[in-house]
């Protein structure tokens, strides 16, 4: 029979460094990615892409409730200025000066991962937006990871079927289409 700490080094070894902050981030670059290469894609401002690709990835949250589809819009606001944000605590990562590959959609996974953390426990906005800020090249580095491999990236394949599932409604199109912020 296995011990409980022997089964906590199993599943410790088992994953790789960054836990979540790596595991959203490479989910949500991927959606992007399959979004970005679509028909649909191409029809697509920035703006929207990263609209579609918040939706998709929110979208669980968003059906049962622990997160206000009005909060995308936000999300969306927040990531545009370089700010994590929950509630009324907000934290600037990044001025509108600052390169680094990939910014927009860096900073609307951090802002992702900040409101999936907040609907997922108990830890204080603070504390949540701390830990986010503090696994930025984390994030960064997932995300360039994910954008490099492309149809070969390990989530690929098993995130295909829902982002095309998504991406031929109609509905979710039309939504798409009509953000302007």
């Amino acid at each position: 029979m296995m011990k409980l700490t022997d089964l906590f080094k199993a599943f410790k070894s088992g994953t790789t460094e960054g836990g979540n902050y790596r595991y959203i981030a490479e989910n949500v670059a991927t959606i992007y990615y399959i979004i970005q290469n679509s028909e649909f894609g191409k029809k697509l401002t920035e703006k929207q892409l990263l609209a579609g690709t918040a939706l998709i990835d929110l979208m669980p949250y968003i059906q049962n409730q622990t997160i206000r589809a009005v909060e995308l819009s936000d999300a969306l606001l927040q990531a545009d200025v370089g700010e994590v944000s929950i509630s009324f605590f907000s934290k600037r990562h990044s001025d509108m000066f600052e390169q680094y590959p990939n910014k927009k959609l860096v900073n609307l996974v951090m802002q992702l991962e900040a409101m999936i953390f907040r609907a997922d426990s108990n830890m204080s906005n603070q504390v949540i937006v701390d830990a986010v800020i503090g696994n930025k090249s984390v994030i960064q580095n997932a995300i360039e990871k994910v954008l490099l491999e492309g149809k070969e990236g390990k989530c690929y394949s098993t995130i295909l079927s829902r982002v095309t599932d998504y991406i031929n409604d109609e509905g979710f199109q039309q939504a798409v289409l009509a953000y302007k912020n």
